[in-house]
């Protein structure tokens, strides 16, 4: 495996990760929406709608060890690209040795939660033994899924984020091939849900040891590297990141428990259906913004600050013109995409499909600006904001709900408010302000974004007033069609010279060499 990450290979592995990227993404895509439907049949949408809770509740006792591995990953970059490999050894062993320490503390702990699930949240009636083994079976995943995570830092290290994908995708078609097996030799149930998460990610972590050999042979596991002046270096930057990282998931992952609580469990399985776009739309920013983060960690090694400059400007507005096309087609079509999609009795959602997804063209695109924050070390003061932003969502969530008649809407809409506060205005002005640039910069960059979407939403929406789909392919094929005149148009107004021989650069391996090293000057 070629694992050198150079200033002339840049370009060529940025184009390998955004190919396994797009694949991850459109598997991830067609799996997840089938999904949906396929279970609202086999098990309800009331049962439906546990599953993401319990992946919400296990993502919440994964905090520590995720931004353990987020912190591990800035440290491990800066050694592994000065060809430090016994600084190297010394940083990967302390973490793995903390994190197992931390999962073997945790145990306990999901055994509690699992057994107690049905007391705190709404179940369907007689399923709360396998909603038991659900949540078991999802945080025991999650927790392998954790430790296995650690051994991809050395692949991430050397921005072989394509790797990293095959990993994540191997993981998904196993979990869903062994969901439809269960189900047709036995009795559609939560309990073979979660079983098949904690299948495949014993599976994922297996296949990860074998990479970590093949790809980080400086690396040694041995205990005799283990320091603990490191782990309290490392967990210095890992304290604010968790903070951080809790605010985050106060957006991401509490607001289909409040609506579970507070109206009951057919209500958040409808949630969670609009919930699921979001995810994706999600997804496919991650697939975006993850590119970018070893990129930004290498830059900031060889304290390249215009290029980390140069980069994440063009990569705001870029992303916001990417996101714009899926964020608008959805909204646009809710309707369609709904009756189409689960059934008619669905339509009603479509409201909150545009309150749930609208937003996301602002605060989505400037995900891959806390890399830079976690480059510079400095995380405290976005940790602290956005923690206080995430209970603030909280708040606003259970006051909307009590106060007015707006059912599960008046969590979507707290939700959107407070993360746009966090993500949008402040996360966007603190970051230039530590690079040094006017700090309006990013904000003004995610206007292009915002007006095309509302272009695209708007244009469908009318488009679905006067034609008629009688089934999904002849709404694939309407959105193809748009978004092929919406491309057309991106690259004919919307995009400067630089811009286009930026992407050009990054996409196509054949751009001669000189011309991708004046993009890299520019």
């Amino acid at each position: 495996m070629n694992i050198n990450v150079n200033e002339d290979n840049i370009s060529k592995q940025f184009g390998k990760n955004v190919m396994m990227n797009a694949l991850s993404f459109i598997i991830g895509i067609l799996i997840g929406l089938l999904l949906v439907p396929y279970f609202i049949e086999k098990l309800g949408v009331a049962a439906y709608g546990i599953i993401p809770i319990a992946t919400s509740v296990s993502t919440y006792i994964g905090i520590f060890t995720q931004t353990t591995n987020a912190s591990v990953s800035r440290y491990l970059t800066l050694d592994l690209q000065k060809k430090d490999f016994k600084k190297a050894n010394i940083t990967f062993n302390t973490s793995l040795f903390g994190i197992i320490a931390i999962v073997l503390t945790l145990t306990p702990l999901i055994f509690i939660l699992s057994y107690f699930s049905p007391k705190y949240i709404n179940v369907p009636s007689n399923q709360e033994t396998d909603v038991v083994i659900l949540f078991f079976s999802v945080l025991g995943s999650f927790i392998i899924g954790t430790v296995g995570g650690l051994l991809q830092v050395s692949p991430f290290a050397y921005n072989r984020i394509d790797i990293i994908k095959g990993i994540n995708i191997i993981s998904t078609l196993t979990q869903v091939v062994l969901v439809v097996i269960f189900f047709i030799l036995f009795t559609p149930s939560l309990m073979y849900v979660g079983l098949s998460y904690l299948i495949s990610s014993i599976i994922s972590f297996l296949i990860s040891i074998y990479i970590f050999r093949s790809v980080s042979p400086s690396l040694k596991i041995s205990s005799s590297y283990f320091d603990k002046r490191k782990l309290k270096e490392m967990f210095s930057t890992t304290g604010w990141m968790m903070i951080n990282h809790i605010g985050g998931l106060l957006f991401l992952q509490t607001d289909i428990i409040l609506v579970n609580i507070l109206f009951g469990a057919t209500s958040s399985g409808e949630y969670a259906v609009v919930l699921k776009w979001s995810t994706l739309i999600r997804t496919m920013t991650t697939l975006l913004t993850g590119i970018l983060t070893p990129i930004y960690f290498t830059y900031f090694a060889k304290k390249q600050l215009k290029k980390i400059i140069a980069t994440s400007s063009a990569s705001i507005k870029l992303i916001g013109l990417s996101l714009a096309l899926p964020i608008g087609c959805i909204c646009g079509f809710s309707s369609n995409l709904l009756s189409l999609w689960v059934g008619e009795q669905f339509i009603k959602l479509a409201p909150l499909m545009w309150i749930s997804l609208t937003h996301l063209i602002i605060n989505l695109p400037v995900y891959s600006l806390s890399s830079i924050n976690i480059c510079f070390n400095k995380v405290r003061i976005p940790g602290i904001i956005t923690i206080l932003t995430g209970l603030g969502s909280i708040l606003l969530s259970i006051t909307l709900s009590h106060y007015t008649n707006l059912g599960y809407y008046s969590v979507a809409i707290a939700g959107a408010t407070m993360l746009t506060l966090n993500n949008g205005f402040f996360i966007s002005w603190y970051t230039a302000k530590l690079l040094g640039i006017k700090k309006s910069t990013f904000i003004f960059l995610l206007t292009p974004g915002i007006f095309a979407m509302l272009i695209i939403g708007v244009t469908a929406h009318v488009i679905s007033q006067y034609i008629y789909f009688p089934s999904i392919i002849s709404l694939i094929v309407c959105c193809i069609m748009l978004s092929l005149l919406y491309l057309f148009l991106i690259w004919l107004i919307a995009l400067n010279q630089k811009e286009k021989e930026l992407i050009s650069s990054l996409l196509f391996q054949y751009i001669p060499t000189n011309r991708m090293k004046k993009v890299t000057r520019d």
